[in-house]
């Protein structure tokens, strides 16, 4: 008799201690969930201003081009993708950064004695509400036409 009552509280404590119940694994759930909701809108804001620095480092790049031309040939370009010869007054350059996150453009009227650059945002970094475009002058004046911090 002792033998059959001490099998059924072996068999009775294994029924009890294995795997997880449906309540546990609805809580992980819910758990999981709001970490999720939480988390991802900074991640995506965090992807986006990590993407501005592509238009930064183009923009950059695009100042010591125009540097180095007015240097060669006494004045700034007047075109971005136009042949790099003196007579032409192009960079040489291509009009989208280097990522692809933006296209690079000359203000309109840019003449040999002054330049402003612009980058603007194309898809997906035009979900950049805050910094849609960035621009630089030939005097280091960094702006956006944005409301945000952008550089």
């Amino acid at each position: 008799m002792a033998s059959l009552l001490s099998s059924r509280s072996r068999l009775s404590r294994r029924r009890y201690t294995s795997g997880f119940t449906l309540t546990e694994i609805m809580i992980v759930i819910v758990i999981v969930g709001i970490l999720a909701a939480i988390a991802y809108p900074s991640y995506q804001d965090q992807v986006i201003r990590s993407r501005r620095a592509d238009g930064q480092a183009a923009l950059m790049s695009l100042a010591q081009a125009q540097e180095r031309y007015m240097a060669r040939c006494g004045g700034y370009a007047t075109s971005i993708a136009g042949d790099s010869d003196c007579d032409e007054e192009g960079l040489g350059r291509a009009t989208e950064s280097p990522e692809g996150y933006y296209t690079l453009s000359l203000e309109d009227g840019a003449t040999t004695t002054r330049f402003t650059l612009i980058a603007t945002a194309v898809a997906p970094q035009s979900a950049d509400a805050d910094c849609p475009a960035l621009t630089l002058t030939n005097t280091g004046v960094r702006d956006t036409t944005g409301d945000g911090d952008c550089w």
